[in-house]
């Protein structure tokens, strides 16, 4: 819901989803694994005009539980051989402030705090980020900064007839990773409420698979175009990504590319 007090935009959101997947495993008896995730998020987030500048700010909660489990084929999802469960709650504020530099350049900047329950403590995420209108339609947009999310623990492994699967019995929770990222965006508006848009990124990734010794990058470009108002609304986008592993004598591995 959304609405609008004084000169200050207030908009409240409460939202679930939940997300299933299947994948067969072969090996000398076929099993079938299958991962859910359900998430609910509720947050307020307001804004409002300060002088020449803008004000954002804003919280909220998020409750993350994810399972895991792994059934021959063929047999009810019932009689599992594995199953793990890892649940989470992530808890943040955050400020920002807009403010027009020049007649065409605008700077937008501000921090994120969050409280994971995982790992308890306070995780700042500063951000900032300067647009340049190049013409009446068309913006440059250099944004950086750092956030942080939780990602699966490592587990141990075991091998059942022929087939790696998670231990049950390894106690699976949720690790807390970091990222800091620069984001170069093209954005076209062609008119009707259609934009065009071509983003280049490059990030940096830490704490995942429980390794400090091992720092993950990615980099690719984004291609979208989307449509905000009239009677048709949508987007349409294409993701091209490189990812790799930098161990630490600085040598490249696992280095993949993805579409």
């Amino acid at each position: 819901g959304n609405g609008v007090y004084s000169t200050t935009d207030v908009v409240a959101t409460v939202a679930l989803g939940q997300f299933r997947t299947l994948l067969p495993l072969g090996g000398i008896q076929p099993l079938v694994t299958e991962g859910t995730a359900l998430r609910t998020k509720v947050a307020l987030d307001l804004q409002r005009p300060f002088g020449d500048a803008r004000l954002y700010w804003g919280g909220g909660a998020e409750l993350i539980d994810f399972e895991y489990r792994a059934f021959p084929q063929g047999v009810s999802r019932e009689k599992y051989i594995v199953k793990s469960r890892a649940d989470g709650e992530i808890y943040g504020v955050y400020g920002d402030a807009s403010v027009s530099l020049m007649p065409r350049v605008r700077v937008r900047g501000g921090m994120r705090a969050d409280v994971f329950t995982a790992e308890p403590g306070l995780r700042l995420a500063p951000r900032l980020s300067a647009t340049v209108l190049l013409t009446d339609r068309a913006s440059l947009t250099l944004s950086g900064g750092r956030y942080h999310q939780y990602v699966r623990a490592p587990e141990r492994s075991l091998v059942f007839l022929g087939n790696v699967v998670p231990d049950s019995g390894s106690g699976s929770v949720l690790d807390v990773a970091d990222a800091s990222h620069v984001v170069l965006a093209l954005a076209q508006d062609l008119g009707e409420g259609i934009r065009l848009g071509l983003d280049g990124f490059y990030k940096e990734f830490s704490g995942l698979n429980g390794d400090d010794d091992v720092q993950t990058n990615a980099s690719g470009v984004d291609l979208w175009l989307r449509r905000n108002s009239g009677p048709v609304t949508g987007w349409l986008g294409y993701s091209l990504a490189w990812i790799w592993t930098v161990e630490s004598d600085a040598r490249p591995q696992e280095f993949s590319g993805r579409h």
